[in-house]
């Protein structure tokens, strides 16, 4: 080969190298960006970052990403792949209620009924009047018998290891059973009845039957609901006991005569024939539709739910009762799925879901590959559940992204750390990116860290923020 065509041929593969690496030659980011990210933190904040081409998962920029971090909701991001990847989004929770038909004489009910809770997490009341018109519809009008709740699906500790004791009364803190409805919650507003939660994706989130005196249910709250200047939530301290007054009063205002009937709470596992005897089946939405709330909106309910009911489903252990789940069976089913996912050489411990614990420590790097994952084996999955800027926990940030430039994300948040798990990416000439859409090219995955005790929480959203703006306009040619 004459020296001509050689050095033709090292041109074109020159070319080609950097149409490829479209950040340029060097596997790494710009020195001056790089250093304008770590001065946004400056020596008072704990940054945490890793940036890197969201095909190849070839790494640009890392600082401190292989050191675990309390993960706060990014755990969502590891519960939501781990469901969809092990039960597949057109899954569904299913609530079984089931009776000897044999025992039913005239419209009543002599035998026991049976209520097999499902862990529906988007259950309201208005479903449970509907099990009771399907049931009015079989021809039962009156129990004469009590009816059993079944709430062994789920473990019975209804707050996860490492939840704090101060996480109160919010929304954020619901407590975790089978035995959900109404989002195991009300809101109280000033002047008006009590209304129950529903959940993020609810339409029409709500109650039928809205008005009772709540301050003589003392087997339903710990601290009691009490008047208020402004409009608050109120998660229950007994869920089960809830769900057992919400059914007997969907029950009544279908019709149902309860007569001897009353409810009994039952947490023992619950034996196969029992369920395979059941004849109705109140059904969640799917999976995914689950998982857009619980990403979105960062639905901690949904998340613990969708967590302990992998420790469930999966169990294909042959015994005559149905499995139960643990928040230590959810956690290792997590873990060892994760690992799995993105490899054995990185640290982590997870113990719940939805990342309420303070006890879960995940590296940064895990979240990189996960995303970068998503992308190359299940194109177009994740990333749709993701917020935009403008909707969900991004409801009002990230509005001055350069024009071109597209962001999904998830957030975490705790007290004195903020985390960002992104696909940052520049638009299709066409325009804005479209769910089913490949990533472009030119796309980023960034997972971003930054923590301080003495920084509020708005302090450092408008650092993760500049760190973020700062990235786009380098991706915009700014």
């Amino acid at each position: 080969m004459s020296i001509h065509s050689l050095l033709t041929l090292l041109l074109l593969c020159t070319v080609a190298r950097a149409d490829f690496l479209w950040w340029g030659h060097e596997h790494r980011l710009p020195n001056g960006l790089a250093d304008s990210l770590l001065a946004v933190a400056g020596d008072s904040l704990q940054l945490r970052l890793s940036v890197c081409d969201a095909h190849s998962g070839q790494a640009l920029f890392e600082h401190d990403a292989r050191v675990p971090v309390t993960p706060a909701s990014l755990t969502k991001l590891l519960t939501a792949v781990t469901a969809l990847d092990l039960l597949g989004p057109e899954y569904r929770f299913r609530t079984l209620v089931g009776f000897n038909a044999d025992s039913l004489h005239e419209g009543t009910l002599g035998d026991t009924l049976h209520l097999i809770c499902g862990g529906n997490p988007d259950l309201v009341e208005n479903d449970l009047l509907g099990m009771g018109r399907k049931l009015r519809g079989m021809g039962l009008d009156s129990l004469d018998a009590p009816f059993v709740i079944h709430t062994g699906r789920y473990d019975s500790l209804r707050m996860g290891p490492g939840w704090m004791w101060d996480d109160g009364t919010d929304a954020w803190s619901a407590r975790i059973s089978a035995a959900t409805v109404n989002g195991n919650g009300l809101v109280l507003r000033p002047g008006r009845p009590v209304e129950f939660s529903g959940w993020p994706g609810a339409e029409a989130p709500g109650s039928a039957a809205m008005q009772r005196d709540w301050m003589r249910q003392r087997d339903v709250f710990r601290p009691l609901p009490r008047g208020t200047k402004s409009t608050s939530y109120l998660n229950v301290e007994h869920p089960d006991s809830l769900y057992a007054r919400v059914l007997m009063d969907a029950f009544r205002s279908c019709g149902l005569v309860l007569g001897r009937g009353f409810p009994v709470l039952d947490s023992r596992p619950v034996s196969r024939q029992l369920q395979r005897s059941c004849s109705l089946a109140v059904e969640s939405r799917s999976l995914g539709v689950l998982l857009d709330s619980v990403l979105t909106h960062s639905w901690n309910l949904g998340a613990e739910c969708v967590f302990q009911e992998l420790g469930v489903a999966t169990d294909t252990t042959e015994s005559e009762w149905m499995p139960g789940s643990s928040w230590k069976g959810a956690a290792e089913l997590l873990v060892a799925h994760v690992r799995a996912s993105v490899g054995n050489d990185l640290n982590l411990r997870l113990v719940d879901g939805s990342g309420l614990s303070r006890y879960n420590a995940v590296p940064l790097q895990v979240f990189s590959r996960l995303l970068v994952r998503e992308e190359a084996v299940r194109p177009s999955r994740l990333r749709p559940l993701l917020a935009r800027p403008g909707t969900g926990s991004l409801k009002a940030r990230f509005q001055n992204l350069p024009p071109g430039i597209g962001l999904r994300a998830k957030t975490g948040s705790l007290w004195g750390s903020q985390l960002l798990a992104a696909y940052l990416y520049r638009e299709p000439e066409t325009g804005p990116l479209l769910d089913s859409d490949p990533l472009p090219e030119e796309s980023l995955v960034v997972i971003l860290g930054l923590e301080g005790n003495l920084a509020g929480a708005s302090r450092l959203r408008a650092k993760q923020e500049r760190i973020i703006g700062l990235l786009a306009r380098w991706m915009a040619k700014e």
